[in-house]
């Protein structure tokens, strides 16, 4: 008799693999951004247990480091769209944390984006152009 359950392999999944907190900034149109986040197991268990403040707060930075905008929601939530005021200059998002000390800290950083107004006037032509 052939033990069915020795012959089964264990397929790691990205899930799997990457086990640490991330976040990714995805530019919408001119104006917003979206923004995504995964946190690790052990993240999740520290926000679960009270040992962090279920609010997470977004920061968006422009590359030289000035604050554009920023944002307060629920670790959980895992995705929002973010208003951003202004436009074209390399943008990137920062999670931050506040633990049951007060202390804040940073927990995940987002890849840098450029909104760009071309882009959309780009859309706008196409469309226009083959509706036509």
């Amino acid at each position: 008799m052939s033990n069915e359950i020795n012959d089964i392999e264990f397929k790691h999944s990205p899930r799997s693999i990457l086990n640490e907190n991330y976040c990714v900034a995805i530019p919408v149109n001119s104006e917003k951004i979206f923004l995504f986040w995964k946190f690790s197991s052990y993240k999740l268990s520290e926000f679960e247990n009270s040992f962090l403040d279920r609010n997470i707060t977004i920061r968006v930075f422009e590359k030289n480091g000035n604050k554009i905008a920023e944002i307060e929601t629920d670790y959980m939530s895992s995705k929002i769209y973010i208003a951003i005021p202004q436009a074209g200059l390399p943008i990137y998002a920062v999670i931050y944390v506040k633990d049951k000390y007060g202390n804040i800290g940073e927990i995940a950083r987002s890849n840098e984006v450029t909104l760009s107004y071309e882009r959309e006037l780009r859309k706008e032509y196409n469309y226009l152009r083959w509706r036509y």
